[in-house]
Parts: C-alpha cells; structure tokens; sequence
C-alpha cells in the first residue's frame, strides 16, 4: 500500500475556471523521500493540502495511507511554509512545540507523557536549554527549527513540509537536513524545496509541477538543461562529488 496516491486528479479552485491540476499521477511509497519542484503558482502548496485532505480533487481520487485523507491526516506530521502568530501574545519556544500534541481528542490538558515528548524533541533540535524563550523574539531561521520540533512532536508516521528551510542560515539547514535523513530510514517524506543541493543529496524522486499536470524524475534528470526548460531562465548545477 502507498502512503499517499493520486489517480487521474483534476483540481480547480470554486473561483476560477482554469484548471490547476489535470490527470495527476503519482504515488508515494513506504520510506520513500520525494520532493515537489515547479516554477512560482505550479501549485506546490495546493498539492500538499490535497494529501491532507484540506482540499478535495475537482475528480479523481487522493488517497493517504489507502484511505480519504481526512480519515489518517492525524498520522501526518505537516509544517507549513507560513506560521502566523500574533507578536504581542506571550508564547514560549515549549507552548508552540506542545502544539504538536494537540489532536480533536486531545485539547488544552497536556499528561506528563506529553512533556517528555516534547523535551525529547526540543532535545533533538538543540532547543531544550532555550525552551523558555519568547517565540517572537526568535530570528528567522530558529523559529523554522522550533516549528520542525512541533512537527516532530506530533510522532507522526508520514512528514510532509513546505519550503522547511526557508530564513534558515547554512548551518541551521545541514542540521535539519541531517535530521530528516535520520528520519526517512522510518517514514517516508514529501517535501516542498528550491534548494536544488537538497534535491540532488537527499531526495530519491521528485515531482516536477508543469503545464497543469506532475512530471515524475529520478533526481539524476534534474539537469540544467532540465531547469533552464521548466522555468525558462538559466540554471548551472555543479556536482560536489566529481
């Protein structure tokens, strides 16, 4: 059984009479790490919330774990290019990674076994000595890590992430690339990325968005040639290993 399958999925938004997606085909498959490229407006971020179940297909079908996504999205671990929060709200680095324990079934009241989830991933993320500090007062690039801990938290059997290293510094990237490696030997991992060195390291395939529909490669098709054609400008990719 795939962890996630797409058969013959057309999506249009309610307000608009183009199609975004048309007879998308593609599934993700137990311990696989696959990534989402396509050009500005391809909608990446929309096929992410199809997997979940935030958006229901025009037609065809999207399954998760053999069923409708809105029945097994709780298994997800899900973290989403954009976090809004109010600045003036007092939120510690701890409040936003308990987040992650929060369920329909599980609101406000957190157990001890909640904490020493939560501790043991802030421990992980190298955040556990920080773990009082303000949310708002954090940069760019360590909120993203705290967000990743709150993903993390959840204990997800599926990791699903939108741009996770974007703001963040080049060190704080290899650690968290470092951390997803760890984690793909038990779970199987969609993410949304620009970082081409990511794609080419990490990822095993890639779903390319374009003209409506996915395109599936092997990450030794994304040449530069490849890219110059998906987003009409030029591209130089240089392979670190030769």
């Amino acid at each position: 059984m795939s962890v996630v399958e797409f058969k013959n999925v057309h999506f249009s938004y309610s307000n608009s009479d183009t199609e975004l997606f048309r007879d998308v085909n593609f599934s993700v498959d137990e311990n696989e790490f696959v990534s989402v490229i396509g050009p500005n407006a391809t909608g990446k971020s929309t096929l992410l919330k199809l997997m979940l179940g935030l958006l229901k297909p025009t037609s065809g079908t999207v399954t998760l774990f053999g069923k409708k996504p809105e029945k097994t999205r709780a298994m997800v671990g899900y973290m989403p290019q954009n976090f809004n929060f109010d600045p003036l709200y007092p939120m510690s680095i701890l409040d936003v990674t308990l987040m992650g324990r929060l369920t329909k079934d599980h609101m406000g009241h957190f157990e001890l076994s909640d904490y020493k989830v939560v501790f043991e991933t802030l421990a992980e993320m190298d955040l556990l000595d920080e773990k009082d500090r303000q949310f708002s007062d954090l940069s760019g690039g360590q909120r993203q890590r705290v967000l990743l801990a709150r993903t993390l938290a959840s204990k997800p059997e599926f990791l699903i992430f939108d741009e996770p290293t974007n703001n963040v510094d080049v060190l704080i990237e290899g650690r968290i690339f470092e951390i997803l490696k760890n984690l793909n030997n038990k779970m199987a991992i969609v993410i949304v990325s620009h970082d081409l060195n990511f794609v080419h390291d990490m990822v095993g395939k890639v779903v390319c968005l374009h003209d409506r529909t996915a395109h599936i490669h092997s990450t030794e098709k994304i040449t530069s040639d490849f890219l110059k054609e998906l987003h009409e400008r030029h591209y130089r990719l240089i392979r670190h290993d030769h």
